[in-house]
């Protein structure tokens, strides 16, 4: 189980729960390899909001399934 504030799924102590498989979770370099772009590019992307992630103290995480819904939506 992977928890997340502001997330969409079940609440329990004023956080939400996000049940997802551990492989799900993916780093700027994977979506990067996934979108055959530069990393340089996720991170900014991300940071302006364009693509779906969160931010863990520096380093970003993306949900694979996010990340191809997406794309699918573009």
């Amino acid at each position: 189980m992977f928890r997340l504030p502001l997330s969409t799924k079940k609440e329990k102590e004023g956080v939400k729960v996000i049940e997802t498989e551990q492989n799900d979770i993916m780093d700027a370099s994977e979506v990067a390899a996934l979108l055959r772009v530069n990393v340089v590019t996720i991170r900014l992307k991300a940071a302006a909001g364009v693509i779906p992630g969160r931010q863990i103290g520096n380093r970003w995480r993306f949900s694979r399934t996010r990340i191809i819904q997406w794309m699918e939506s573009a």
